[in-house]
């Protein structure tokens, strides 16, 4: 992506990983927002993700990102889960490295299957 330049893409709930198709620049100031509703079995909810249920929290350990909200939308670099960050509704990242955005719901690693939906992922270049 050049400066200036927006990309559009979907995130699905129940992909481990999900390509956005854009490779970011190291260095890059990127804006990233996100809209409508994915579901976590049962539990519906916005790219911010949700507190986990009383029976979730003895699970909130497992979570790919644990400190942060059950299905918040979530980006690495290049599937690199050391570079995992929280987009959620709408963020301001800038890239320590280039490398190719991956997104994902933060969810437990083999519950995947029981995701459903998808949000939207409106991506911007600023710097």
């Amino acid at each position: 992506m050049n400066v200036g330049d927006q990309k559009s893409f979907s995130v699905r709930a129940r992909s481990f990983w999900n390509d956005s198709g854009i490779d970011l620049a190291a260095g890059g100031i990127y804006q990233f927002s996100a809209r409508r509703t994915w579901t976590d079995f049962f539990i519906s909810c916005g790219p911010a993700g949700y507190s986990g249920l009383s029976y979730q929290n003895k699970l909130g350990s497992s979570l790919r990102l644990p400190r942060e909200k059950w299905f918040a939308l979530c980006g690495a670099l290049d599937r690199n889960g050391q570079t995992a960050f929280v987009i959620g509704e709408s963020c301001r990242y800038t890239a320590e490295a280039a490398g190719r955005l991956y997104c994902f719901a933060n969810d437990v690693p083999g519950w995947y299957w029981n995701n459903f939906g998808s949000v939207e992922v409106i991506a911007t270049r600023l710097a």
